[in-house]
């Protein structure tokens, strides 16, 4: 499993060097984050090694100076955990990428490695979550990624998800979380409760300087 986790860190870094200087947000937006838009050969780099992955440009003011990444995992509706989380130095540069690749084992294993780009600084995590299902049960899953362009505030921020229904009785159809998910999950805290395991990849700016 540890030489699993090793590949999609490896790649990150070669993604993180390569696309560091082309970031897809134009001067005029800035502290925002928007979904990459990644070249073919991007995409066949972080599909090595990962069943899903998720990668964000963002642009902010020189007063942040922290950025923190990380997964919480809710089961049956209820928050679970926080794990994997990152903090990155983002003194060395104002704009950069965030980028989460996901190995997943249907519904019991659901790894991620986090990497935060800034200034050619790349800081990294990973994240191991097992959940334990009975060996015959099927499941269904759904990942899907924040498509708006996301202005950065003070407070925690959605990116993407991953949800998962355990079952015996074969696997269903899912549907990916509303755009009003994504706009509000504080108001939409219904839709996690449609699924039995749900992965959220969070973010958040800091305008301290010392770190959170």
């Amino acid at each position: 499993m540890r030489k699993l986790l090793i590949i999609p860190v490896m790649i990150i870094f070669v993604l993180s060097v390569t696309a560091c200087g082309s970031t897809g947000i134009t001067n005029g937006n800035t502290n925002t984050i928007t979904e990459a838009q990644l070249t073919d050969k991007e995409k066949i780099l972080l599909s090595i090694g990962s069943s899903k992955y998720f990668v964000f440009d963002f642009k902010v003011d020189s007063k942040y100076k922290w950025a923190k990444v990380w997964v919480d995992k809710y089961e049956h509706g209820k928050k679970a955990e926080e794990s994997g989380t990152l903090m990155a130095d983002l003194s060395e540069g104002e704009e950069g990428m965030i980028i989460a690749a996901v190995r997943g084992n249907g519904a019991r294993i659901n790894d991620w490695v986090l990497a935060v780009n800034s200034g050619g600084a790349l800081s990294k995590a990973e994240s191991k979550n097992v959940y334990e299902v009975e060996e015959d049960s099927a499941y269904a899953s759904v990942m899907s990624s924040n498509k708006s362009k996301i202005d950065i505030k003070d407070k925690e921020l959605v990116l993407a998800s991953a949800c998962y229904t355990v079952s015996q009785e074969g696997e269903s159809s899912l549907s990916s979380f509303s755009n009003g998910f994504y706009d509000d999950p504080e108001a939409h805290m219904e839709e996690i409760a449609e699924y039995d395991i749900v992965y959220l990849l969070k973010c958040r700016f800091y305008n301290t300087e010392k770190q959170p």
